[in-house]
């Protein structure tokens, strides 16, 4: 509920504020980006330091005061009068939401009972989805109704109000020793890296799907793109749902790897096919695969690190998620201004079956973590 009501609104924030710095502001495309991206950039930066103080200091401190902090930051935009202005805002907003994320993510994985982890990750990460897909039309029907002072008011509200439910979560950090502790200052966790690797394809997937989606559908003749994004989307909210706990009965692997493959064959679909019907599958395809890997990988994460550096290895994991957010929309759209249209596509179809590859070999050199089973 905490994370649902966070969420919402983050994507009303999303699709408030590059409306407000082109509209109120005066914005350019550049400044537009900028203001809005600051949020990714300073999450990327605090994020190496956010798993040792959550290790360090629990995770509820960083779960309710971050909130807090939200809510007082939004206050900023009822006044802000410049583009500057708006871009500190992001950047503050971004520092605490990486921490909040770390920490709630951490909380979840340890209040569930070890044989429920991975299904209770997944029905985090819906809420988080349903966020910011109902987030950004929310903001619009009040932008475009009662005003931008609507939209901040409501955003204030739900930030609050996740503050308040925060409140009656405990603190789910096992208190260990000093030498423990010691262990817990890393800035980076080893055993994030190959399921980091695989995260990064996942991450540019997802941006790649969602900025170039609306060109795509040009080239095919498609008037109507946001079918296929809810091709997409249906896909991945289905798949979270259902995937969480074939992951607690097994190996990770067991989901990750045919679920890159799927994403893999889909995307592939998409980069050489130019038939309608063929596109909502390959979409659909990539949703599946995408929405299937996430809990895995978070999972593999979670067995493979000590308790004490739990939110450290959950910070380094979601870095490979930053740099392909921030990376995708540049790259890609250079790639594909330079190969054509399709390598829009075909790029994270090519990164997909690498990530299907590295998995392989890693379930081959690693030694099989046995999951306690609770009673």
């Amino acid at each position: 509920m905490v994370v649902a009501a966070t969420f919402l609104a983050n994507g009303m924030i999303l699709g408030a504020v590059p409306q407000f710095l082109r509209s109120d502001l005066g914005a350019n495309r550049f400044q537009t980006g900028l203001g809005t991206t600051g949020f990714f950039v300073a999450a990327l930066l605090i994020r190496p330091f956010s798993g040792p103080m959550i290790d360090r200091w629990g995770r509820r401190p960083f779960i309710r005061w971050t909130l807090l902090g939200m809510a007082v930051t939004t206050l900023g935009y009822f006044s802000v009068g410049s583009i500057a202005g708006v871009t500190v805002l992001r950047l503050v907003q971004g520092a605490m939401g990486s921490l909040f994320y770390i920490a709630t993510l951490t909380a979840t994985t340890e209040l569930a009972p070890p044989d429920r982890r991975a299904a209770a990750v997944a029905r985090l990460s819906v809420m988080v989805y349903l966020g910011f897909i109902i987030g950004p039309l929310i903001a619009d029907l009040l932008i475009h109704g009662p005003g931008f002072t609507w939209a901040w008011a409501t955003i204030v509200g739900l930030y609050l109000l996740a503050f308040g439910l925060g409140a009656t979560l405990s603190e789910s950090r096992v208190t260990k020793g000093e030498d423990d502790l010691k262990e817990a200052n890393r800035f980076f966790h080893r055993a994030s890296v190959v399921p980091g690797v695989a995260l990064f394809s996942t991450a540019v997937c997802f941006s790649t799907v969602t900025a170039f989606t609306p060109d795509y559908a040009d080239n095919i003749g498609l008037s109507r793109p946001g079918w296929l994004l809810a091709s997409y989307s249906a896909s991945v909210l289905l798949v979270r749902v259902l995937s969480g706990s074939t992951i607690d009965r097994a190996s990770p692997y067991r989901v990750a790897i045919p679920g890159f493959v799927v994403g893999a064959a889909g995307l592939a679909v998409l980069a050489i096919s130019t038939s309608v019907p063929m596109s909502f599958a390959g979409m659909a395809m990539a949703g599946l695969g995408s929405g299937s890997t996430f809990p895995a990988l978070i999972a593999m994460v979670v067995r493979g690190v000590p308790d004490v550096e739990r939110a450290v290895g959950l910070a380094s994991l979601l870095m490979f998620n930053d740099f392909g957010q921030g990376l995708s929309g540049p790259a890609v759209g250079k790639i594909s201004d330079a190969l054509g249209w399709r390598w829009v596509f075909g790029v994270p179809s090519i990164l997909a079956a690498v990530s299907v590859l590295v998995l392989v070999w890693a379930r081959q050199r690693s030694r099989t973590i046995p999951v306690p089973v609770t009673a």
